[in-house]
């Protein structure tokens, strides 16, 4: 059955925020591909030029395109009071997220009040050879479940065998724009730092799910955008910011920002959890810790690790294995995980059809 044909009445209750910069033909893409769904679409195009009139008057009036040429930052502070609805997620723009998961996961929302975040599994995705391939990833969102009580024991679990669950989840919007707000009104200098903001805030602010349901197609075709600003350089990553003395003022600004946010989520959930968040980062930096050869290669030039990366390649190393997407799809079903086929082909058809012409 077409995932149009069946009840998705809850999808009008969601707002996908989508940041771009310099990549149109994708956010295009995905554009056209949510355009004339229940679902409202927020994209904030931070590239020089905004794109072409003809395409965007092409597109349903559940779609807001935002030609804004600032930081990342700054275009997502700015979007924060743009969202009415119920319910919000972060959104890439080369990425797609199948309508009836995302159903699955508000329903769940609506039926929990102590959900603050709900997600679904997550496969990769690529065009190699005329055909679309595809690979598992974020294999630990597997049978994810963070319901402890206690908040700092729901952080100190995630982020001791992390892996990214919720800055691209479905969150309740009163708890998302504490986050947000936080987040975006300020960078720190070391690499994925508002992802790491974003994860630990809304897992204080409740309990989190992924639930057994293909949601999340994961694209593999670009190689992501590094370097713009301080925290997308990832060769400065939090273990090695954490500790330095030049950092200090940086780190005590850090913690007294999280913990802000913290008394404020604590008033909107009219509870009174003191957060350990020096902890739960020093645990999650200890678990984080690379083999020696690795963090040599981060002080290498790009050229050098590129060959690296090549000749590694070659003997397998660092290549996750690719088979038709259609097929790692079936392999999750037979594990169990639900899987909206219908969607799921028509998604293959866009990239098809995306590459081919």
């Amino acid at each position: 059955m077409r995932s149009d044909a069946l009840n998705l009445d809850l999808l009008k209750n969601l707002t996908i925020v989508i940041p771009t910069y310099k990549r149109q033909k994708f956010i295009t893409r995905t554009m056209q591909y949510w355009s004339g769904k229940d679902v409202a679409i927020i994209v904030i195009d931070g590239s020089k030029k905004s794109l072409d009139t003809n395409i965007l008057n092409q597109l349903k009036t559940n779609i807001k395109y935002i030609h804004s040429p600032k930081s990342y930052y700054e275009r997502l502070l700015s979007v924060i009071n743009l969202i009415n609805s119920q319910y919000v997620m972060m959104g890439c723009d080369d990425e797609f997220y199948i309508p009836s998961a995302l159903n699955s996961c508000l329903v769940k929302l609506s039926l929990d009040n102590q959900l603050v975040t709900c997600t679904g599994r997550a496969i990769e995705f690529n065009w190699q050879n005329g055909l679309v391939v595809g690979s598992k990833v974020y294999e630990r969102l597997k049978d994810l479940n963070l319901d402890n009580q206690n908040p700092n024991d729901r952080i100190i679990k995630h982020f001791s065998n992390y892996t990214p669950a919720h800055i691209y989840g479905i969150c309740r919007t009163s708890i998302w724009k504490i986050a947000a707000q936080t987040t975006f009104s300020k960078e720190y200098s070391f690499f994925a730092s508002m992802e790491l903001q974003i994860e630990f805030l809304l897992l204080f602010a409740g309990k989190t799910l992924a639930i057994p349901e293909l949601l999340w197609l994961r694209s593999d075709e670009a190689e992501p955008i590094r370097g713009t600003s301080s925290s997308l350089d990832p060769n400065y990553k939090i273990s090695q910011w954490w500790y330095e003395k030049k950092n200090k003022k940086q780190k005590e600004d850090f913690l007294i920002r999280m913990a802000t946010a913290c008394m404020e989520i604590n008033k909107l959930n009219n509870e009174y959890h003191t957060a350990n968040i020096q902890r739960a980062f020093e645990i999650y930096i200890k678990k984080q810790k690379l083999p020696l050869f690795i963090k040599i290669s981060t002080y290498l030039p790009s050229f050098i690790k590129d060959r690296i990366k090549k000749f590694l390649k070659i003997f397998g190393y660092g290549v996750r294995k690719k088979i038709l997407l259609l097929d790692i799809a079936q392999s999750l079903k037979v594990s169990g995980v639900k899987v909206d086929f219908s969607e799921l082909k028509l998604i293959h058809k866009i990239i098809s059809s995306y590459y081919e012409s």
